[in-house]
């Protein structure tokens, strides 16, 4: 049978019609040169196939016509040396393949030609010594790696050449003395890592050497007491831990000593009392809670001692009675509530203790007839509130107790016979409406 061999040329194109790409099959396999374009016509790769796979040159341009990348096949894998470049020409990049996999040391470099990195590679993992720089010169990091994974110790340094901070890795999991600094070079963290978590105890510190925290880890989770300080020296908080969560006695206090919070938490979540202090030391408000919701009563303090409110609550919502004061310690609204919202019959006062307005609610909405009186006790209006609060009837009162208007409406409209009347009781004046 004789020997058929079929060659083709391929060319594929842009939706604008522009060519992109251009080649040739022998027998369905890509071979020999192929070439890539940009839509603007300018050549974008150039490389070569044998057989079907990636062989010989293999190049990469910018737009711009100046290099990409610069590099190598053969039988598909890359081999010898690779070059990457920015688009005003600089190294950005350079290194070996030996049958498709990085080795040997790879260098790379800052758009102005400053070394950012070097690296090192056997068959494609991670080996050896690995060194970051910044672009003035100054090392960031020197990394050992060991079968790809980092080992050994590692140290961080900042621009100015100040350490970052210091630690030690094991087969790629951080393990012993981690030391992290604060910029001015004061020691800010302290700590040992075992099996890559924290373990025992660690300690942080403000820039002016000053203990700000201290607790300990187990399996890299908080546990047992942990204290933390103001810059001043004096305690901040106490809070226990267990197994990463809160856990026991929680304790805040202000700068000045007074106590801010106090409460009692279980496997992270608020039980029983929760009290919260003003800085002055005065009580701010005190309660229940229950699987990190409050719950039962609730009172409110202002910071002179006087009690603002008192409400009742049910999973973390306002729910039940409802109690607001003046400061001279008169109600002020009077209530209930129903998942945070205002419902049922609710009073308003004055701060003198008169009666202002009362009325229903549902869902923190007015309904039904209210009623509103002057400060002097004596009612002034009612207001009859339809589904979208809209007046049925209007009757307002002066300060003495004298009807001062009488009004109807229907849906919202002015309807009726409306009367007004002067403050000894004489009528003013009357209107007449027909639905507006």
């Amino acid at each position: 049978m004789a020997n058929t061999t079929k060659a083709q040329e391929k060319k594929y194109y842009y939706e604008s019609g522009k060519l992109e790409m251009i080649g040739n099959t022998i027998n369905g396999k890509s071979e020999g040169e192929w070439k890539v374009y940009y839509e603007s016509g300018k050549i974008k790769k150039i490389f070569s196939y044998t057989d079907g796979l990636f062989s010989s040159i293999y190049e990469e341009y910018y737009e711009s016509g100046n290099i990409d990348i610069k590099g190598k096949y053969k039988e598909g894998k890359q081999i010898d040396k690779w070059k990457f470049y920015y688009d005003n020409t600089q190294l950005k990049k350079i290194g070996k393949f030996k049958d498709g996999e990085v080795t040997g040391e790879w260098k790379a470099y800052y758009e102005s030609g400053k070394i950012k990195n070097k690296k090192h590679f056997s068959k494609g993992i991670q080996t050896g010594e690995w060194t970051n720089y910044y672009e003035n010169g100054q090392i960031e990091a020197v990394y050992h790696f060991k079968d790809d994974k980092q080992d050994g110790e590692i140290i961080l340094y900042r621009e100015d050449g100040t350490t970052k901070k210091h630690g030690f890795w094991e087969k790629g999991i951080q393990t012993g003395l981690w030391k992290y600094y604060h910029e001015n070079t004061e020691l800010k963290t302290t700590g040992n890592f075992k099996d890559g978590k924290q373990v025992g105890e660690w300690k942080f510190y403000y820039n002016n050497a000053q203990l700000e925290q201290t607790g300990s880890f187990i399996e890299g989770k908080a546990t047992g007491e942990w204290k933390k300080y103001f810059e001043n020296g004096k305690i901040m908080s106490l809070i226990n831990y267990l197994s990463g969560e809160y856990n026991g006695t929680y304790t805040e206090y202000y700068k000045n000593g007074n106590l801010k919070t106090k409460g009692i938490y279980s496997a992270g979540k608020q039980n029983g009392i929760g009290e919260y202090y003003y800085e002055n030391g005065q009580l701010e408000m005190i309660g229940t809670y229950k699987d990190h919701q409050a719950t039962g009563k609730w009172k409110m303090y202002n910071n002179k001692g006087k009690l603002t409110s008192i409400l009742d609550y049910l999973d973390g919502e306002k729910n039940g009675n409802c109690k607001i004061f003046y400061k001279n310690g008169k109600v002020k609204e009077s209530g209930k509530m129903l998942k945070g919202k205002e419902t049922g019959e609710w009073k308003y006062f004055y701060d003198n203790g008169q009666l202002k307005e009362t009325g229903k609610l549902e869902g923190g909405e007015k309904i039904g007839e209210w009623k509103y009186y002057f400060d002097n006790g004596q009612f002034e209006k009612s207001k009859d509130y339809s589904e979208k609060n809209e007046t049925t009837e209007n009757k307002i009162y002066y300060k003495n107790g004298q009807l001062k208007e009488h009004k109807y409406y229907l849906d919202g409209k002015e309807t009726g016979e409306w009367k007004f009347y002067y403050e000894d009781g004489k009528l003013q004046q009357i209107q007449n409406y027909l639905n507006g």
